[in-house]
């Protein structure tokens, strides 16, 4: 199996445990890649206050010693790092000329307009502005490894904690969504992603909120990623949006192919019915038919966060084979609407353009 690294992170940081809960040990940590020096640069961003105070970036420092070359626009403060209660976001629409950064993340699989995973090159990118945005969201009061593992509690996931804690979860989830679009610049210029295998770039004018379902990194991570110039989408699964991979129809490790778990996923991915074990699933079926949920608002609109969240609660639950009701928990009122008929429907404004 090709592993790829997506994020631009350190791979050098000082031994130290993490404070934040339900992260494991460091005689696991350590046996992951780098000795987990990514995870625990994602740990040291989460106890960031906002802004940083001085001895929080002394221990940042030492817990993740690069950190001003992936969260700092201008290498002096942690600019790139907003706390959003229960969620830390890492990108800014910001840019620098100076220190030619981006503010938006780099990321291996994307071109900001400077080439794949580059900083700004002033040559490509006059005043650094890069072309779309692309910003992490990491929760920061508790430890998730990824979406949607569900092996009897020994992953911390975000399915498994929505089974336990659904109303902590679903707070956490809309954190990561609200806290992310306020960093996408031009953000009235995007619809949602519908459309199986549409990339979130400049060309298809739209926005993708998705999590891995086989992450790269240890620490459950939402991309938010809008209008980039271009998003790879091989060697390996490298999109960022509604991608499928054909190749791995049959392989329930990576979701039959559906390999990104997205606020919104083409209503096709909801039209298939059947049974099949999921990845650490221990009920042995997972109903496929529970993806495939849209939020109907734009990613502009004031009512997107919430609908966001619960399509978001709602493909999670789809992909790892949990009780969907638990996404009730999302929900402010019974009137939260989400879309998952016919991706050419009215009534669903990411869908009908």
């Amino acid at each position: 199996m090709v592993t790829k690294v997506i994020l631009l992170l350190p791979i050098t940081a000082a031994l130290a445990t993490c404070p934040t809960p339900n992260f494991p040990a460091p005689s696991v940590v350590n046996t992951w890649r780098f000795q987990g020096a990514r995870e625990k640069c994602f740990c040291a961003y989460s106890q960031l206050s906002n802004p940083p105070t001085l001895p929080e970036l002394t221990e940042l420092t030492t817990n993740c010693p690069d950190w001003h070359k992936y969260v700092s626009s201008d290498n002096i403060t942690a600019n790139k790092v907003h706390r959003q209660m229960s969620a830390t976001i890492l990108g800014s629409k910001a840019s620098n000329v100076s220190t030619s950064r981006y503010g938006s993340i780099p990321d291996w699989s994307i071109d900001l307009g400077s080439g794949y995973g580059n900083e700004c090159n002033q040559t490509l990118a006059p005043g650094c502005v890069s072309i779309g945005s692309h910003v992490l969201s990491i929760p920061n009061e508790n430890y998730y490894q990824d979406c949607c593992t569900v092996d009897d509690g020994k992953t911390p996931s975000l399915a498994a904690a929505l089974q336990t804690d659904p109303a902590t979860t679903c707070a956490t989830l809309k954190n990561m969504v609200s806290g992310a679009v306020q960093h996408v610049q031009n953000l009235e210029q995007y619809v949602s992603c519908h459309v199986e295998n549409q990339d979130p770039t400049q060309a298809h004018r739209c926005l993708a909120q998705c999590f891995h379902y086989r992450p790269d990194v240890n620490w459950v991570h939402l991309h938010t990623t809008a209008g980039v110039l271009l998003n790879r989408d091989g060697p390996i699964d490298s999109g960022l949006g509604p991608g499928y991979n054909r190749t791995e129809i049959d392989d329930p490790a990576v979701a039959y192919g559906k390999y990104n778990v997205c606020v919104c996923e083409p209503s096709s991915w909801g039209e298939e019915e059947g049974s099949g074990s999921t990845r650490g699933s221990t009920n042995g079926s997972i109903n496929r038919g529970n993806r495939g949920h849209c939020p109907a608002a734009l990613p502009h609109e004031t009512s997107y966060v919430e609908q966001a969240a619960v399509s978001l609660c709602q493909n999670i639950a789809g992909a790892s084979g949990i009780d969907i009701s638990v996404c009730d928990s999302c929900k402010s009122n019974n009137k939260t609407k989400t879309n998952k008929t016919n991706k050419n429907s009215k009534t669903n404004k990411n869908r009908s353009r």
